[in-house]
């Protein structure tokens, strides 16, 4: 229980983390843009970690009938 307590603290703290310094880094850029090239990035990055992973998630989805 404490070692889920203490993932999600540290997940909190480096998403705020990341958020301060992509804000630092696209500070000129137009916010629209820069959230749309902030959504791009992440969306290759799970991309690339779903096809990394290589795990069957269908098999997971329960059966409600």
């Amino acid at each position: 229980m404490y070692v889920m307590v203490l993932f999600a603290l540290l997940s909190a703290k480096f998403a705020a983390l990341v958020t301060i310094f992509a804000k630092i880094g696209l500070a000129r850029l137009d916010p629209i843009v820069a959230t749309g090239l902030r959504a791009i990035v992440m969306t290759a990055f799970i991309i690339g970690y779903t096809m990394y992973s290589k795990k069957d998630t269908t098999t997971s989805i329960p059966d409600f009938e």
